[in-house]
């Protein structure tokens, strides 16, 4: 229920979950450190960031190490008439030399600036110099004074170096597999996603939703990773609830985005043919397919029953097939070629 709810539901926000659900999710990230620092050196931490992209909930994950620091969690519940109390509590402890960490998305932090503007125009003026040397994994262009920016709408989450997704699938996989014995679709969804093949065809395709240029917060990724799992288990959701074809019917944006990437789209005759005719028995990781689209239309069913087969055929082909790897190279050839200059860069930065 808890992982489920991770999808469009309940547990979309950290305000509404409790401290043991707070550590289930936990995946320790570089701007965790960076926030432990920041305070260790009593700055005024401003953390901002698009809605879901996790202030709320980096706040609370460490908050055993928030002794004695101010913080406000979530500026949009802070009402106008309240805003002049706020300022007095930073504007302290900024001339206090004491730390404190405010939580804030893009347009409640500008119109926090303009605050300080008149009230604090030496803190206001530090926070414009600041604003061009935004941190996010440590670096640095300027001495930082008693301000710091950490801006989560910079980071990647899907980037091929900082991608979180494999962290997630093996946490997830981990927590449900003693749940998993009643449902055989969520048992075979669980040992799917916890094997390196599965896990490195998904981690594929997210390094090139990764190279769009398009921020997706940690809430969507959550929840695309959530909705593989377990709807399955919603009474609700239509379909047999495989993660195959789950990744690709989803509502949020990054399942949105991610629609270019469906296996389906991989246009390649010779596979095809031999999916939709049952000629694949050989190469498959868990099990072989029973029924092939060819058998449906030769019984009852009609094209359209075995065009939606062959649709979940060919995606489970691409993510537990060991033969399915080069069907990789039928991705966009835009991403494909992008990904292969960032992996030259990095293996040879002089050339």
């Amino acid at each position: 229920e808890f992982v489920q709810g991770l999808y469009n539901g309940k547990y979309c926000y950290s305000d509404s979950m409790t401290e043991e659900q707070i550590a289930l999710l936990r995946i320790p990230s570089g701007v965790e450190d960076i926030i432990r620092r920041m305070v260790a050196e009593n700055r005024i931490i401003f953390l901002t960031g698009n809605p879901g992209d996790g202030k709320t909930y980096l706040i609370k994950a460490i908050k055993e190490h928030l002794h004695d620091v101010f913080i406000e969690t979530d500026m949009n519940r802070v009402r106008e008439e309240k805003i002049d109390s706020l300022m007095d509590d930073i504007i302290s402890c900024y001339e206090q030399n004491k730390p404190c960490i405010i939580a804030a998305n893009e347009f409640p932090f500008h119109k926090l600036g303009n605050h300080f503007r008149v009230r604090s125009p030496k803190l206001y003026k530090e926070i414009i110099e600041v604003r061009r040397n935004i941190l996010i994994y440590g670096k640095q262009t300027l001495e930082l004074k008693r301000i710091c920016i950490i801006d989560l709408n910079e980071r990647n989450l899907l980037d091929k170096d900082r991608c979180i997704v494999k962290q997630i699938l093996d946490k997830f996989t981990s927590l449900l597999q003693p749940y998993s014995g009643s449902n055989t679709t969520l048992a075979h969804n669980v040992s799917a996603l916890a094997s390196n093949l599965v896990q490195q065809q998904i981690l594929n395709i997210f390094s090139y939703i990764s190279m769009s240029g398009q921020h997706f917060v940690i809430r969507d990724v959550l929840g695309m990773v959530s909705h593989m799992l377990v709807s399955c288990t919603d009474p609700d959701h239509e379909g047999s609830g495989y993660y195959y074809d789950a990744m690709f019917d989803g509502s949020n944006e990054l399942m949105s985005f991610a629609l270019q990437f469906d296996p389906i789209l991989l246009s390649s005759p010779t596979w095809d043919e031999k999916l939709w005719n049952g000629e694949i028995t050989d190469g498959w990781q868990f099990d072989c397919p029973i029924k092939w689209p060819h058998q449906i239309t030769k019984e009852t069913g009609t094209v359209e029953d075995a065009v939606i087969r062959f649709k979940s055929i060919k995606r489970k082909f691409f993510f537990e097939n060991v033969f399915a790897k080069e069907l990789m190279s039928l991705q966009p050839q835009d991403f494909s070629k992008c990904i292969d200059i960032l992996v030259r860069i990095k293996q040879d930065p002089t050339g």
